[in-house]
């Protein structure tokens, strides 16, 4: 699904939940993009998002830096928080790195769309990782109800 914070295919306190290509602005014609998800009565998460990273830099990477914002588009009666995960392997991942995690309490009422969406920039380093040229898979974003259900294993991007 997609919705923007303004004009026609906007978000409101009907939204449905569930995966969405959010816009900062009008849906249709945004070039300002967020992934993410909206959580209903109905649709309460977990929610994953994932990217895979390629080191072909020659050499084993010790450390990374890797900058992000968490942005919120609607108001929501539901906590939720988002849980910032790596893994080397693509399939064990860790309880989370709490530079990268974001909580967000329950809000009145899901009737208001943030125009533009708040932001939350995050900075997350790894330190020690001996990443050799390949693949490492990070989660980011997963967004877990309060509270959190057990966190299932899952598959890196193809």
């Amino acid at each position: 699904m997609s919705a923007g914070t303004t004009g026609t295919g906007s978000l409101n306190s009907t939204s449905s939940g569930g995966a969405y290509n959010f816009a900062n602005g009008v849906n249709a014609s945004s070039t300002e993009r967020g992934v993410g998800f909206l959580t209903t009565g109905t649709a309460t998460g977990p929610g994953y998002l994932f990217m895979q990273l390629q080191n072909n830099t020659g050499t084993i990477i010790t450390d990374l830096s890797i900058s992000f914002d968490y942005e919120k588009y609607r108001s929501g009666s539901r906590a939720f928080d988002l849980t910032f995960q790596v893994s080397t392997d693509g399939s064990s991942f860790g309880s989370g790195i709490a530079a990268g995690n974001q909580s967000y309490t329950a809000d009145a009422a899901n009737t208001t769309v943030y125009n533009p969406p708040t932001t939350i920039s995050k900075t997350v380093t790894l330190t020690g990782v001996n990443i050799a040229n390949g693949p490492i898979t990070i989660s980011g974003g997963c967004m877990h109800p309060i509270p959190a259900p057990p966190i299932p294993m899952r598959k890196p991007l193809a």
